[in-house]
């Protein structure tokens, strides 16, 4: 079975795309169909159900679609290569396992303000292990993505599926079937 999704908000950009063009008043978002599994491998997109994770008073579901980077029992580390004077800001990158996290998916380099709370756990290069039926996720747009940098690793049991077919702003679902066999997401 699969389930259609509308992706919405640039955290996964330039993965996945989501464009309001004021001019035509028109939202250009791409399209993603999720085969509903429990099982998640690194690299995979998903989407899960964020209304435990996220603190607003509403009782509406919230949905994030994000990339896994780590699964259960993995040990994930952020170091410091670079700061600036300007603002306190920081450039840092990701180790699993001890091995640096070759990411060319991302929009950029992965930035903190090294004076903040927020991020206090990553600015001060602590382990975090992951622990069972669990997963970290992020989005590909670091620097603008609520994820488990900030929600912490999300359960196994929130993932509503894995994205298997990905249809882009302007191109048929045929595109995106076909593009999905190519990469060896479907079969």
């Amino acid at each position: 079975l699969l389930i259609p999704m509308q992706v919405e908000g640039a955290s996964m950009y330039p993965t996945l795309n989501y464009e309001y063009s004021s001019t035509n008043n028109v939202y250009a978002n791409d399209i993603v169909y999720l085969y509903k599994t429990a099982e998640v491998f690194y690299n995979d997109i998903i989407v899960f159900d964020a209304t435990n994770y996220s603190n607003t008073q509403n009782q509406e579901q919230i949905y994030y679609i994000k990339r896994v980077i780590a699964v259960a029992g993995d040990i994930l580390q952020f170091k410091k290569v670079g700061e600036t004077s300007i603002d306190n800001i920081a450039k840092f990158v990701l180790y699993k396992n001890g091995v640096l996290l070759e990411e060319s998916y991302t929009a950029g380099d992965m930035l903190y303000n090294v004076k903040s709370d927020k991020f206090a756990h990553i600015v001060n290069e602590e382990i975090i292990t992951i622990p069972e039926n669990s997963i970290y996720v992020m989005g590909d747009n670091r620097n603008n993505s609520k994820d488990s940098r900030e929600l912490g690793p999300i359960q196994i049991e929130n993932v509503v599926g894995r994205v298997c077919i990905h249809v882009p702003y302007g191109h048929t679902l045929i595109y995106g079937f076909l593009n999905a066999i190519k990469n060896g997401y479907l079969f």
